[in-house]
């Protein structure tokens, strides 16, 4: 449903939720991904995917899509 690279796991947490399990955050590990190898953050053509992306993740789940504490600034 979703573009390569975006909100492919927004929409999976979405799910784990509504199934009634809990989504737990381990704040003592970091992930490193080299940004924009794949997905070139600063393009006109990945503004474009992620604009019509959280578009497609709001009208499914019908909530507003917010940046967490994490990412802010990221993009």
């Amino acid at each position: 449903m979703f573009g390569p690279g975006l909100f492919e796991d927004d929409d999976y947490c979405i799910r784990i939720l509504k199934s009634g399990k809990k989504i737990v955050l381990a704040e003592d590990v970091f992930i490193h991904h080299y940004g924009g190898k794949t997905t070139k953050w600063n393009s006109l053509k990945y503004r474009k995917l992620f604009l019509h992306n959280k578009k497609l993740f709001e009208d499914k789940w019908g909530i507003k899509w917010e940046e967490n504490k994490y990412h802010k600034g990221v993009r």
